[in-house]
């Protein structure tokens, strides 16, 4: 997956607001026995993602790990998968600033970027890079602070 900051089309490359990745997934029904999770991991994305299992909202993620618990969403076979990423308004304000006045689609009074001008602030990176990865754990109990009788000369 590439940035949106570096697509050909002008649109896309300002393009500020939420953009949707949609995508159908297999799930093996052994990773839906017990003591067993089914996790989702966006890998990386800029800068906040809502994702979304079949139609079911889990939420908005927002830092690294872009990691999400899918286990009791998914099911066994199809299962269609939603990723909705939102970016900042930056790069729509670049690109605003390298039109004439009348075709520009934001207004603000702010002129710069820590002291750069909008348009030669350079464009962030935007929307989801991945890898997205669907991973099974198996839960293990493991007991704690229990000591091994030692030999003793």
């Amino acid at each position: 997956m590439t940035s949106w900051a570096t697509h050909p089309e002008d649109t896309i490359r300002h393009f500020s607001g939420i953009g949707s990745y949609r995508r159908q997934c297999e799930v093996p029904a052994d990773w839906l026995r017990e003591n067993r999770r089914v996790l989702l991991d966006l890998g990386r994305l800029w800068t906040v993602g809502e994702v979304l299992v079949n139609g079911r909202s889990l939420g908005v993620l927002w830092k690294p790990p872009y990691v999400v618990d899918v286990t009791d969403t998914v099911r066994a076979g199809e299962n269609r998968l939603e990723i909705r990423v939102a970016n900042t308004w930056s790069n729509r304000l670049v690109g605003d600033a390298r039109l004439p006045p009348e075709e520009r689609q934001t207004r603000t009074n702010v002129t710069h970027n820590n002291g750069v001008a909008w348009r030669d602030t350079p464009l962030l990176d935007s929307g989801l890079f991945g890898p997205v990865r669907i991973v099974p754990i198996e839960i293990v109990t493991v007991a704690v602070g229990q000591r091994q009788p030692t030999a003793r000369p």
